[in-house]
């Protein structure tokens, strides 16, 4: 088995043998496609240039109901994160993790490189308030704050995040969601005016 930049190159080579043949009418065809042997995944390129886009983009994102109202009920939390997590499937995004309190919420997402950060939070926002008004009727008048922060996450620190997003209940038996903000914020080194942050 062929393995790492050899591997790629005998693809490539395999590739071009392959998309060099003849047209019924003897034209060359411009259009070649190659294959890397490690993945069998198949790389469309023009003439001989080879060109891919790639991204690793996780967040974990935070962000309260409206005036940190305790909306979010126990047994609604685990209907509303396989909700979030459909949402994020229809942008090709993951959920990885999610979970809170009844004031707030935590996620841990994967996005599609082609979906920025406020889009994708616009649409868990805007689609999550419609579902749970037309799912939890005394909750008519539910909404989630204006803002919301957001931390990149390496993959190599995904499990603590996750863990750390598990372990909720014990987090907030030490500290409001307030304090656990303030305290991510700083640890993160970003700058802020506490007097816009609370809506």
């Amino acid at each position: 088995a062929l393995k790492g930049r050899q591997g790629i190159a005998q693809g490539v080579a395999l590739g071009l043998e392959a998309s060099n043949q003849q047209s019924p009418v003897g034209a060359a065809q411009t259009k070649k496609i190659l294959v890397d042997p490690r993945t069998q995944t198949l790389i469309k390129v023009e003439g001989i240039s080879m060109s891919q886009s790639l991204s690793s983009a996780i967040f974990h994102f935070v962000f309260s109901t409206k005036h940190r109202r305790r909306q979010i009920p126990r047994e609604m939390q685990p209907r509303l994160h396989r909700f979030i997590a459909g949402t994020l499937r229809s942008n090709q995004s993951k959920l990885l993790e999610a979970g809170g309190m009844s004031d707030h919420l935590h996620l841990l997402a994967s996005l599609n490189r082609q979906v920025s950060v406020s889009e994708a939070l616009q649409e868990i926002k805007s689609n999550s308030s419609r579902w749970i008004h037309a799912s939890f009727p005394r909750l008519n008048r539910f909404a989630w704050q204006n803002g919301y922060a957001a931390f990149s996450v390496s993959f190599s620190h995904i499990e603590y995040v996750k863990r750390y997003i598990q372990n909720q209940e014990a987090h907030h038996r030490k500290r409001t969601f307030k304090e656990e903000l303030l305290w991510l914020l700083r640890e993160h080194h970003l700058k802020f005016d506490e007097r816009y942050l609370w809506d």
